[in-house]
């Protein structure tokens, strides 16, 4: 990518209003761009004549009354915190148990395939344990750290929260579903998974996740 077209890009990320006006915006720009280098200014001395991205974005969201930039909330700070905080908690158990269970198993005189399984499983579920709230925190901090953004930094708050609730319904479902042959009754089955799940919701942190995907949509149709 050229230096001209990060530039253009950078000022289209910098517009606060809604798509068909920022098309026309870009349009223009890019029709009085070319009309510039047809007179045989370089790409450098339009940049230079028009002013930093941020300068001349300002001036198309003033002209068409654009509402002013969000400010950021320093609470953004405390949830990035929180993510890394989890990530490193989840980190050391994990390798805990994988230690714990290396130690078990020379002990014993080997692990058969069996009992691999089994560490194995036991050290992902655990490093899993704190990762849907770990997006869900990471979800929160993109939302306070790019308010009002458009393109794909207004849409990763979105994404991290339905990662993080995709992830433990995956984790949890699938051990739910390994009890359930020990249930007789179909209707029993849907009951139990049901409670399950419901427990393990508010448990295993998915809340966190679900809240930030709630916030991050309400921020977007609002445009904060």
């Amino acid at each position: 990518m050229n230096a001209m077209k990060r530039y253009v890009n950078d000022i289209e990320r910098n517009l606060r209003m809604d798509r068909p006006t920022r098309v026309r915006i870009m349009r223009d720009l890019g029709s009085d761009i070319q009309s510039r280098r047809e007179a045989g200014a370089t790409d450098e001395q339009i940049m230079a004549e028009l002013g930093t991205p941020q300068e001349v974005a300002e001036s198309f969201n003033q002209a068409f009354g654009a509402a002013p930039a969000p400010a950021r909330s320093g609470w953004r700070w405390a949830f990035l915190a929180a993510a890394a905080a989890l990530l490193l908690q989840g980190g050391c158990q994990a390798l805990r148990l994988r230690l714990m269970a290396g130690s078990s198993i020379g002990v014993i005189g080997g692990a058969d395939g069996p009992t691999a399984i089994f560490v194995t499983g036991s050290v992902l579920s655990e490093g899993m344990l704190f990762l849907p709230v770990i997006l869900g925190c990471l979800s929160v901090f993109c939302t306070l750290q790019w308010p009002g953004r458009t393109g794909w930094r207004g849409w990763l708050p979105t994404a991290l929260a339905v990662a993080g609730i995709l992830v433990w319904a995956v984790s949890e479902g699938v051990l739910a579903a390994c009890l359930l042959p020990a249930v007789d009754t179909l209707g029993r089955a849907a009951g139990y998974l049901l409670l399950y799940l419901l427990k393990h919701f508010f448990t295993q942190g998915c809340f966190v996740p679900v809240l930030a995907l709630a916030f991050a949509l309400r921020r977007r149709r609002r445009g904060e």
